[in-house]
């Protein structure tokens, strides 16, 4: 199962190299959760009646030009998710975002468009654990407090030309 493969670090992670291109994707929760190497989701729909969208653990990863919805139709879990002890990697974070990115160093988030709607706004739309150098730009997000949250000291992001339904996400170098 994919949670056993979680590592405490990126280096833990092998080459998938998978490639999701010009395919629409529906979903009751999570609709890509991709843990490796170099993979892309490009040119996607994808259409989630839950919380999170897509998953994203290590290096080199990419999310490119995809159209990424999500419905809340559903309250809030009263409890997150917890991982096993055994694989101490600490606890979830007591929110959702469209994005979880983890274990991801140099991973590119561009030209995007992010919708979340529904019965509550979401405090950010992308989160981030150990991942330095995380690049989002030429993104649109609606839906969300906050453009991205960096959960850790490990993790920054360089946010450029992010636009949001009211004019634009600040630009940072890190955040």
């Amino acid at each position: 199962m994919a949670i056993d493969w979680y590592g405490p670090n990126f280096r833990e992670f092998g080459d998938t190299n998978i490639l999701l291109e010009n395919l629409t994707i529906k979903s009751g929760g999570l609709a890509a959760y991709l843990i490796g190497r170099n993979n892309i989701i490009r040119h996607c729909h994808i259409e989630v009646e839950g919380h999170e969208a897509i998953a994203l653990f290590g290096a080199n990863n990419q999310l490119i030009d995809n159209d990424i919805v999500i419905k809340r139709s559903r309250p809030r879990p009263s409890e997150p998710y917890q991982p096993p002890a055994r694989l101490n990697i600490g606890s979830y974070y007591s929110e959702y975002a469209a994005i979880w990115i983890r274990d991801a160093p140099g991973l590119i988030i561009r030209g995007n468009k992010i919708t979340i709607e529904g019965l509550f706004n979401a405090k950010e739309a992308i989160l981030l654990i150990n991942s330095p150098n995380v690049v989002i730009e030429n993104n649109e997000v609606s839906g969300a407090d906050r453009l991205y949250t960096a959960l850790d000291e490990q993790s920054s992001a360089h946010a450029r030309d992010n636009r949001k339904r009211f004019g634009k996400w600040p630009d940072s170098e890190s955040h």
